[in-house]
């Protein structure tokens, strides 16, 4: 259970690393500095993937097959733009750097987790 935890707390930290890299690499991303922002913003865009995520992908299930999974960079977007929503500290200018920005925390948060992953 401890290793369970252990890795959960990983990647939530590994998740608020990428978005810092994102907002730091992308225009049209800000967000008001406070300490532990990042790791709210974290928080809250890995509770709403969580809990909306796979919803959204399975009632999109026929226009991701016919997109060849490339509907899935317009549901990561609303997600983005949901957390946006929801956090006063996130700024998101237009749906284009929601967009930019969602696919950079992918990119990022996956090259991390592969690195940590291989080390482990």
């Amino acid at each position: 259970m401890t290793r369970r935890i252990q890795h959960l707390f990983l990647a939530w930290l590994v998740l608020a690393v990428a978005v810092m890299i994102t907002v730091w690499l992308f225009p049209g991303l800000e967000v008001d500095w406070s300490p532990g922002v990042y790791m709210a913003i974290a928080a809250v865009f890995a509770l709403v993937n969580l809990f909306l995520g796979p919803v959204l992908r399975l009632l999109s299930l026929p226009v991701m097959l016919a997109t060849l999974g490339l509907f899935a960079f317009v549901i990561n977007t609303a997600l983005f733009l949901l957390t946006d929503w929801l956090m006063d500290s996130l700024h998101v200018e237009t749906v284009w750097s929601a967009l930019g920005g969602s696919v950079v925390i992918s990119l990022v948060r996956a090259a991390l987790m592969f690195v940590i992953d291989r080390r482990h």
